[in-house]
């Protein structure tokens, strides 16, 4: 039989195991907090209650390490870029936070404890501070994010801050030490310190991640390490721990995403072990026969549960009108910000051993941690549940018709980035898995050996999935063609993104990517994000976004916009907008606190983003549209490349956007003119034979149509073409060819017009080696509505995606039957 209370560690941790196996699971049944019942049995099992437990040197250590583990958590898990936009909400909400319960207390003190001036103030201090108890239940409910609980945290630090700075001149006070080299001292070492352990740790996380984190493990044994380091940083300069595990959160917080695995491990042990150790250690420092007792220790522990639970009250109260919050908001606000835990209790030891405190304050105030635990507990699950369940109702804005995301894989070496952007495009709280997905090109020889090494590899991304906490469905499919097999696999699961792999390399000029990537995009309807990796997201520190013209004119732009945004937020990477003057205003109003940079002219646009410098530590994003699609322009299909080679160290998505129904609603756009009706082309426009052997004496022939009987505007628009003409016209398709004006001659056309010239001998295409044998020549009025041009444009590329549509074209033997050619139906 074991002796009472047991000291065999064995026998120690299985009996705390048990406990935090069995008391979470009891108190939901009961519908009570967790953490209430987790400080309730710490009384029943403590030295106080049935003592089967003492609290030791090994409890001690296990229960301050929980306490540095929530404020690193809390630090970890605040949205930084909300906590930046509403610093000024946390200087409010710090300061009456102080000032309140500190006032009270100083009263109270002197008023009903007859305390002198000296322990009155150190007294105050211990109401004025707190402890993020309930934390972990904000966390869990997925409220850790928002901005009420950023300025909770915001203003708990400072609150705290300047509790212990009270600490320490009351304590200096007291010593007798009070001179002007100690405070300098004590500012000096504090301030170094702080900007040590958020500087130095930021960058030094940075640099690990890129080039030593060998593997998950790593990762995670290095952020403990951080959080104790700081610890010791900040206690070694005047400070208590718990500030510097702070920071270290702080300092990770950008490198560890919401939805990453390091992220999902942290949550697990912290909750799992370290938070319940710190818990159940709190209950047992509560002697609840005390008060019994000693009428004096009941009359102190009434007056300091009634202080804390006011001042604390007054204070959230009065932000809760400043910043105009609403009751639950208020309620929230309390919950968390009541709870006075081991940092009240480190201050009282320290007045109690300096002299200032009797035995009846010390037994007061583990009293009043019992209550306003209790309090906090009640209240934070109260009030949390009530907002999480009107996030819950409250519809998603910009959601795509659904959160799935497929990932296609087909290099191993590449898989875990793509898995990494998906995890972080991935809705906070979605239910829905991922989908990583192989297809297998189907042939004679090798299919099921090739099928067996893609199941290997999607075994490795399932576990990576997995243990960021993230329900994976690997797809495996065989077909003739990759495209094909992917389209069908996203169709048959219905996702509503796919995140593609690139190399940053084109396999051809008439190529926007490659044979696979080309054809994927021309087939599939849904938002396609081509990422290039070059280093790990979560080291990125800023989304550079770069936004082509006319490209927010595409209704499924929005999406895209929206997915950026929570990637800039789970990154806490700052977004800086490269675009036109009229494309400012086309982002949500989330996007408020971005970086915005108007360009020139949009030939400006590579050299402007050279001058940012984008490095590693950047990702470079596009905002594309697909050929064929409103909003699509000629150099789009260049752009990809173009920023691939000029920018090798940045990592660089192409997003494009979904195309057809939309849960989004399109971004605001002028009402415009409906397109021209029917036939794209009419047969007087057509000329098949050609028969000029140069692009520019093509163009001429077909102006001379359009323009017949106008020869000033003929001249006009040929020096406008020659002048503006790209030097590379774009190629369609093989052997088709586009060019497209807006007309600035004055009443040369009242509306856009498509001509179409023929020539089975081909001409010369600048840029091209092969020659064209087929011209589009699109022209449309300069004071016409640039949404109309860009519907024409789309038209055209559309009708030639169907292959038997262009051979018709190409086959033609006169004008009616090249412009019927473009209105039949696409075979079947």
């Amino acid at each position: 039989m074991a002796a009472l209370p047991l000291h065999d560690p064995v026998h120690i941790f299985a009996l705390v195991m048990l406990v935090i196996l069995v008391v979470p699971t009891l108190c939901r049944l009961a519908r009570v907090p967790s953490s209430f019942g987790l400080i309730l049995i710490g009384i029943v099992l403590g030295p106080h209650g049935l003592a089967l437990l003492e609290r030791d040197a090994t409890m001690r250590l296990l229960g301050t390490v929980g306490l540095l583990y929530i404020m690193f958590q809390a630090g970890l898990e605040i949205d930084l870029q909300e906590f930046l936009r509403h610093r000024g909400h946390s200087l409010v909400f710090g300061f009456l936070t102080f000032l309140f319960p500190m006032a009270f207390g100083i009263a109270a003190a002197l008023l009903l404890l007859d305390l002198g001036v000296l322990p009155a103030v150190l007294l105050g201090s211990l109401f004025a501070s707190h402890t993020l108890l309930t934390f972990p239940t904000v966390s869990r409910l997925g409220l850790a994010r928002t901005p009420l609980v950023a300025t909770v945290v915001g203003g708990t630090m400072l609150t705290d801050t300047a509790a212990f700075v009270v600490l320490a001149a009351v304590a200096a006070l007291s010593r007798g030490d009070s001179s002007l080299g100690f405070w300098v001292r004590f500012l000096i070492s504090a301030s170094l310190a702080s900007v040590l352990a958020l500087w130095g740790l930021s960058r030094l996380g940075r640099w690990f991640l890129r080039h030593a984190a060998t593997d998950d493990t790593v990762e995670y044994v290095f952020a403990l390490t951080a959080v104790f380091a700081c610890a010791v940083l900040l206690q070694v300069a005047g400070l208590e721990p718990i500030i510097g595990a702070f920071l270290a959160g702080l300092a990770l917080n950008r490198l560890v995403p919401e939805n990453s695995i390091l992220m999902n491990r942290i949550r697990f042990v912290g909750n799992a072990l370290f938070i319940p150790f710190f818990l159940i250690t709190v209950g047992m420092l509560v002697n609840p026969r005390l008060p019994f007792e000693s009428h004096d220790a009941a009359r102190v522990a009434l007056v300091m549960s009634g202080v804390a639970l006011l001042g604390k009250a007054m204070a959230s109260g009065l932000t809760r009108r400043l910043l105009g919050h609403d009751r639950d908001e208020g309620g929230l606000m309390y919950g968390l910000s009541v709870n006075q835990a081991a940092a009240t209790l480190a201050a009282v030891m320290v007045g109690f051993e300096l002299g200032l405190f009797s035995e009846a304050v010390v037994t007061g105030t583990v009293l009043m941690i019992l209550v306003t635990c209790f309090a906090g507990a009640w209240v934070t699950d109260l009030f949390a549940g009530r907002l999480a369940r009107r996030q819950v109702r409250r519809p998603f804005e910009g959601a795509a018709p659904s959160d799935r995301i497929m990932v296609p894989l087909a290099n191993p070496g590449t898989a875990g980035s793509l898995i990494e952007l998906a995890l972080l495009l991935r809705r906070p709280g979605s239910q829905e898995p991922l989908y990583p997905a192989a297809v297998v090109p189907e042939g004679p020889h090798g299919t099921l050996r090739a099928v067996a090494e893609a199941e290997r590899m999607l075994g490795g991304v399932v576990v990576h999935a997995v243990a960021a906490g993230v329900p994976v469905f690997p797809v495996t499919r065989v077909d003739a063609n990759v495209a094909t097999g992917l389209c069908r696999a996203m169709t048959d699961f219905r996702a509503a993104t796919a995140v593609m792999g690139w190399n940053g390399e084109v396999s051809s000029l008439q190529r926007v990517f490659g044979r696979v990537l080309d054809q994927l995009l021309d087939q599939s309807p849904q938002m396609l994000m081509v990422y290039r990796a070059t280093g790990p997201l979560r080291a990125v520190q800023r989304l550079i976004v770069l936004e082509p013209p006319l490209v927010d004119r595409h209704p499924g732009m929005a999406v895209v916009k929206q997915c950026l945004l929570g990637l800039s937020q789970q990154l806490g990477a700052g977004l800086h907008r490269l675009c036109l003057a009229d494309a400012v205003a086309t982002w949500p109003a989330a996007a408020a606190g971005a970086a915005v940079q108007i360009l020139p002219s949009w030939s400006a646009a590579l050299s402007t983003l050279a001058d940012l410098a984008p490095g590693p530590s950047d990702a470079v994003v596009v905002l594309a549209v697909r050929r064929g699609a409103l909003g699509w322009q000629p150099a789009l299909d260049r752009l990809p490349r173009q920023a691939a080679g000029r920018f090798a160290e940045a990592n660089l998505i192409i997003a494009y956007p979904p195309e057809g129904d939309l849960s989004a609603p399109a971004a605001a756009a002028p009402a415009v003119a409906a397109a021209a009706p029917a036939p794209l082309v009419r047969p007087e426009d057509v000329q098949v034979d050609l028969a000029s052997t140069e692009l520019d004496g093509a163009v001429e022939a077909l102006l001379e149509i359009a323009l017949a009987g106008q020869p000033q505007a003929l001249a006009q628009v040929l020096r406008q073409y020659r002048d503006t003409s790209s030097p590379a016209p774009l190629e369609l398709v093989p052997g088709v060819v586009l060019v497209h004006l807006h007309v600035q001659a004055a009443a040369a056309l009242a509306e856009s017009r498509v001509l179409l010239g023929l020539n089975p001998c081909g001409f010369a295409v600048r840029g091209s080696d092969n020659p064209a044998s087929c011209l589009f020549l699109l022209l449309s009025p300069a004071d016409q509505p640039v949404e109309v041009h860009l519907r024409k444009l789309a038209a055209i590329a559309g009708c030639l995606r169907e292959p038997s549509r262009r051979r018709r074209l190409l086959e033609a033997p006169d004008a009616a039957a090249a412009a019927a050619a473009l209105e039949a139906p696409a075979a079947p």
